[in-house]
């Protein structure tokens, strides 16, 4: 691989993803070493960056790189191409989502590229690796203090930077928001939690909440949002860590 990697941070706002976060912790959890990850096969000159040293969605162990080049799609497809066994699946771009999307099977490893339409000469992609095919690489989810027992998850990420664990889990409440937000309140509470002065008003409007609530070294940042079929509930737990030497 001739990319170079870059990390960055990872915003600890609590907003839906699609693409791309339970535990107090005082070290990196094993599935951040124990695989032998494959490396990015990409063209010479491309910067990594990576959302965080360590990721998992939905249980299962991730890692992400994007980049930004000058180098032609072409050449970015055949240098993916090389490292994939077997049969190399295309999605196209459709109207939600202009990104054409590329992957296949290495070793273990199911291996995808989203490569977004070039601007002013340059692509934007994102590569990433998941041991989908390694027995017991599926991780037990574990969701964030104060989820609605009776929500639908619909997404959990868990992801880890230098310092900071990120745990989001992204969800759907029947129950209405009033509901919700006054039940997660009580039970965050009730787990030691105390809610933050900021934002400065929790309810932007009666569809709308937000809250941020810490402990020691722990902060929960919480989303609630009303929709049609119930309540968004989207909450972030951030956990600070000590790296070992």
């Amino acid at each position: 691989m001739n990319a170079t990697h870059r990390p960055f941070r990872r915003f600890a706002s609590a907003v839906p993803v699609i693409a791309a976060l339970a535990f107090a912790a005082n070290s990196l959890p094993a599935f951040a070493e124990e695989f032998a990850w494959p490396q990015p096969l990409l063209p010479a000159q491309v910067a990594l960056e990576s959302p965080g040293e360590s990721m998992a969605v939905n249980g299962m162990p991730l890692k992400v790189y994007r980049f930004d080049t000058a180098a032609t799609r072409e050449a970015i497809t055949r240098a993916f191409r090389a490292g994939i066994e077997g049969e190399l699946v295309r999605a196209p771009a459709r109207a939600g989502d202009p990104r054409t999307t590329l992957a296949g099977r290495s070793g273990g490893f199911w291996l995808t590229l989203q490569l977004a339409p070039a601007q002013d000469g340059r692509t934007i992609g994102t590569w990433s690796a998941a041991p989908r095919f390694i027995e017991g690489a599926q991780r037990k989810v574990t969701l964030p203090p104060g989820f609605p027992g009776s929500a639908q998850l619909l997404q959990h990420v868990d992801s880890f930077d230098d310092d900071k664990r990120s745990q989001m889990a992204i969800g759907l409440a029947q129950a209405p928001i009033d509901a919700v937000a006054a039940d997660l309140e009580l039970r965050v509470r009730e787990l030691g939690f105390a809610k933050q002065p900021f934002p400065a008003r929790n309810w932007s409007d009666a569809g709308e909440f937000a809250a941020v609530y810490s402990k020691s070294r722990e902060e929960l940042v919480v989303s609630l949002r009303r929709e049609s079929s119930g309540t968004a509930v989207v909450i972030n737990r951030i956990t600070a860590l000590d790296r070992l030497p």
